[in-house]
């Protein structure tokens, strides 16, 4: 089957969507590796500086899952748990977008920051056994848990990916 100008454009929008995709992920895990290796050069566990008002940093080892759940397991066996769940979730979230494709550039990069955030917390899980959170916001009397950088860049992509599907009515 001959090569068309068509198949030939189809494949550089999807070798460039595959670049976002990947490009994303890179990108926020070496800015999530960058921040906690910057944090743990210069402070110490436990530390705690206000910022901006709202913003706190709290450098803290959280042993358990997202803001602190499963913390009340056996340590012995928590990480490997957590490890291995996070892994197979990632696994199979990679292994659809990559069958199914991407039909836009942005939720390719959307979903490269929600991969590249996931996996970055678990190559620290696994690696040390604990993810290393720093930010807390404090609204007065509303706190958000201890979160870090990859935390966040997961919950932007998750956020825009269901904006971008709920409002604009786009496949994924």
């Amino acid at each position: 089957m001959p090569i068309t100008h068509r198949s030939a454009e189809r494949a550089r929008t999807d070798r460039h969507r595959l670049i976002a995709f990947c490009g994303g992920a890179l990108l926020v895990g070496l800015i999530d590796a960058v921040s906690k290796f910057a944090l743990w050069s210069t402070w110490s566990q436990g530390a705690v500086r206000d910022s901006f008002g709202v913003l706190r940093f709290h450098l803290h080892q959280n042993t358990g899952f997202m803001l602190g759940i499963g913390s009340s397991l056996d340590l012995q066996y928590r990480s490997l748990l957590l490890s291995a769940v996070t892994a197979l979730v990632l696994l199979g979230l990679i292994a659809y977008l990559l069958y199914r494709g991407f039909t836009r550039i942005d939720l390719a990069l959307a979903w490269g920051a929600v991969v590249g955030s996931a996996a970055a917390n678990l190559i620290e899980r696994m690696r040390v056994g604990a993810v290393t959170d720093f930010l807390q916001l404090d609204l007065g009397g509303l706190q958000t848990g201890i979160f870090n950088l990859a935390d966040l860049f997961n919950l932007l992509g998750l956020c825009y990916i269901a904006t971008t599907i709920l409002f604009r009515n786009r496949a994924l």
